[in-house]
Formats: structure tokens, sequence, C-alpha cells
């Protein structure tokens, strides 16, 4: 077996695995909006990937319509691992190498489609840069600019977009699924802890528990006393991750109060829950290229 196709392979075995921080919990549509504010679409329902689709109707965004063959390249939601998957299957490994302007052409003219959106040729690019290199895993910049593409925004290369939380948690999944094994470096565990800790959280669960210690020492630095809350908040959030759908929709009295512990449990909730979201992307999407 080749090496792409072991590759491809591992991460279809992967793929279909829930997330680790989550059960079959509501999802929040975008990474970077607060609880209740959603501003991107979710994929429609399931398609027979044989049946060729109508265009959606003009005037219609491309990101309110179901990702079809027809539109995987423009589609505002296509999954990175999706391109990844694609492209190994038609190039193997031989795209790692060439020039954005090369694989454009060869995109466009093998898979017969018009145009490829800004954000698909972000997503490539961020996917291509996971496997050809470790900077996501050692340069908090790159880290940066891989998370914000596959989180669905184009990186602005001249400002540093500080990830949220649930971003955080999709992008290390993702490139847990791209290349697995790696380590992330002391640079890159920093930033991710300072993330967390400016958006008022204390614990990090996985896939971002890679940055506890650095937190503990960010909190010991800071001589905030905020690390005695660590286990407090670990604790209430394996509570509330435990409660299912139903239970949240029948509850007589609200389940999270004004307190620390559940303030900070439901900014964790909601990057599960995004993460879950994405995680079901994904597996929707699969169908169009099996």
């Amino acid at each position: 077996m080749t090496s792409h196709e072991e590759n491809l392979l591992a991460v279809l075995e992967k793929i279909g695995q829930p997330a680790v921080v989550s059960a079959e919990t509501p999802s929040v549509e975008d990474a970077s909006a607060p609880l209740g504010e959603h501003i991107e679409s979710v994929p429609g329902p399931s398609e027979d990937p044989n049946v060729e689709p109508q265009d959606p109707s003009p005037g219609i965004p491309e990101g309110a319509a179901p990702i079809t063959k027809k539109n995987l390249f423009v589609h505002h939601d296509t999954h990175p691992v999706v391109f990844d998957l694609i492209l190994l299957q038609q190039y193997q490994e031989d795209w790692f190498t060439w020039e954005p302007e090369t694989l454009w052409k060869e995109i466009t003219e093998d898979f017969r489609v018009p145009s490829i959106s800004d954000h698909s040729k972000s997503k490539i690019q961020a996917i291509k840069t996971l496997h050809i290199n470790e900077w996501f895993w050692t340069k908090w910049e790159v880290f940066c600019w891989v998370t914000q593409a596959v989180n669905n925004n184009i990186p602005d290369f001249q400002v540093i977009q500080k990830p949220s939380i649930p971003q955080l948690f999709n992008a290390v999944d993702i490139a847990t699924l791209v290349r697995k094994d790696e380590d992330f470096g002391p640079e890159v565990q920093m930033f991710v802890a300072s993330s967390v800790v400016d958006e008022g959280v204390v614990y990090a669960p996985e896939p971002i528990a890679f940055c506890q210690d650095e937190i503990v020492q960010l909190l010991s630095e800071l001589k905030s006393g905020a690390e005695q809350l660590i286990p407090v908040v670990k604790k209430r959030f394996a509570q509330i991750m435990k409660i299912s759908p139903a239970d949240w929709a029948v509850a007589k009295e609200p389940i999270l109060q004004e307190v620390t512990e559940d303030i900070q449990s439901a900014k964790l909730k909601v990057a599960a829950d995004y993460l879950s979201m994405r995680r079901r992307q994904l597996q929707d999407q699969l169908r169009l290229i099996r």
C-alpha cells in the first residue's frame, strides 16, 4: 500500500468516531459567535450523491444550499478534511509540492468546476501546510492562520486573529485527523493557554488539554488565585456534558447558574457542541467521495 493510501485509510478509520469532548448535543453554528448568534449555515438534507442536483436559485448564497459534488469547491461549509481526501485520491501526494496556481488549474480542469472560492482555497492551503511541515504544532503564528482557515475564515496575514475556544477545538481536531502523533511545542502551548485564559476560562479539556500546564503557569504569574477554580470547573464541565438534549429541553429551572464554574463550563460546552457539529458535517459530506 502506498504512503498516500495509508494516510487516506488512517483518516477514514478515524472519521466517524465521536468527538472526545461531546455527546449528541445541540450545535452552535459558528466558532466565533456568542451563544444564540448563528452566522454560518448548516448543510441541507442528505441527497443521493449519484443524482446530479439542480443549481440553487439565483440570489441564494452557496452557504445556504446543500453541499453536493457540483458545488464542493465553492461551498462555504465544505469540510477541510474532505478536500484532503479528494486531493489525495486524485493526485496522491504530488499536490503537496505544487504551486497554488498550478493546483487551482488542475482542480478546475480535473473536477470540471468553473471556479474555486477563496474560502476553499484557504482551507486547501491550510491542509497542505499541515502535511508538509510541523509549523502548526511549533509556530504560534502559523497555528493561528491555519486555525482561522479551517474554521471557515480567510486568514489575514497582516493581523493576528486571536482564536476563540470553539475554533481551537475544531482546528486541533482537524489537525489530528490529518496528521497524528505530533506534539505541540511550548510556543503553541502557551499561545493556546493565553487564548483560553483571555476568554475567562481556566480549564482546558480535550482536544486542547495539552495547554493545561501552561494555563496553570500563566495563572500563577498573574497572581490571580484562579488556579483553585480548575478542579471545580473540570468537575462541573463533566457534569454538564452528561446532560442529554432531552433533559435540557424539559428542565423546569435553568441548569446553568450565574456562578463562575457554570459560566466557564457554558463556554466550553459551546466549543464542544461546535466541534460535534463540524464532525457531523464531515460525516455527512463523506458520502460525496466514497
